[in-house]
């Protein structure tokens, strides 16, 4: 079975203020590093104004929360900064 990724995290922020969930693919590294990268599926979800979560079973990967609501204003550069760190790809819709 195959999907159409997609790194257009501009659709992705729209479908997610709209209330949609995404399933995703992410890298992390166990050592922090980009030496030895592993990808991870994910749910992503955004649960409130600066509360968007890219995570799997508990872990969460990256996102956007309240720390960042005293230091800007709007969240969507930042929810951005993060899916590229993460290499986020995410299920066309």
């Amino acid at each position: 079975m195959t999907y159409n990724l997609s790194e257009d995290y501009d659709q992705l922020y729209e479908l997610l203020c709209q209330g949609f969930t995404a399933v995703g693919f992410v890298d992390y590294s166990l050592y922090g590093n980009n030496v030895n990268t592993s990808r991870d599926v994910v749910k992503i979800h955004r649960y409130a104004s600066f509360d968007i979560r890219v995570s799997a079973r508990g872990i969460q990967y990256g996102g956007v929360d309240l720390y960042w609501k005293a230091i800007v204003s709007d969240e969507k550069p930042i929810f951005i900064r993060e899916c590229r760190r993460m290499n986020l790809k995410f299920i066309q819709p």
